[in-house]
């Protein structure tokens, strides 16, 4: 499952708002900030969701010492630069 911090890492990679993030997960953007926020009441279907749409954008997770990283991958989608410069403005 993915934390908070690993959603805004991602997040910031991709250049995305959170209701960017919201929406190409089909959630709402009050639910995103809570799972950024850490609180405990989130389940692995919000985990999933996040972690597909980012994924989808082009954000790789992999383990790291015992932890989860996150980069931009080389299979990026058109359109989802981490710069922004071929990013769709929010």
């Amino acid at each position: 499952m993915l934390t908070g911090e690993q959603v805004r890492a991602a997040r910031a990679l991709l250049g995305w708002s959170e209701d960017r993030l919201a929406e190409a997960a089909s959630l709402s953007p009050d639910t995103v900030r809570l799972f950024e926020n850490g609180q405990p009441a989130h389940y692995q279907a919000t985990s999933d969701r996040l972690r597909r749409a980012l994924e989808a954008a082009g954000a790789e997770f992999f383990p790291d010492n015992g932890s989860v990283s996150v980069q931009f991958g080389s299979k990026a989608r058109e359109g989802a630069a981490p710069d922004g410069s071929n990013a769709e403005d929010d």
